[in-house]
């Protein structure tokens, strides 16, 4: 529902346009509705400008709103292919299986002496 919203913006803006371009058209009605058309150009002012604003919110909020949808297939798509092919099965089966035997003490190296250089083994 909230996708709705992201075309008031262009509606305002439409707004301002047709206005502008019928008192062009109809020159002859500016003297006949004078105040008319200064109230109508300060509200289309005040709308643009709201408008303005309110599409740099939005454009913000889409940004992030399409980075978490990135970071998130991103995650997925690695989860996938950690699991899923064949070139990752036995870095897997020594992640789950033989974790304590294998990979307990060389991460703890790692962690505790970063300047110690580590073999292939």
């Amino acid at each position: 529902m909230h996708r709705q919203w992201r075309y008031i913006p262009s509606y305002l803006f439409l707004f301002y346009i047709v206005i502008n371009v019928f008192f062009f058209v109809f020159p002859w009605m500016v003297d006949k509705y004078k105040y008319t058309i200064e109230l109508s150009e300060l509200i289309s002012r005040v709308f643009v400008n709201l408008a303005t604003v309110v599409a740099g919110i939005w454009a913000v909020y889409n940004y992030f709103l399409s980075k978490r949808a990135e970071a998130t297939r991103w995650v997925y798509e690695l989860y996938n292919k950690f699991y899923s092919e064949d070139r990752f099965l036995k870095p897997r089966e020594t992640l789950e299986y033989r974790y304590f035997s294998k990979l307990a003490t060389l991460m703890e190296l790692r962690v505790l002496g970063r300047h110690i250089r580590l073999n292939e083994e």
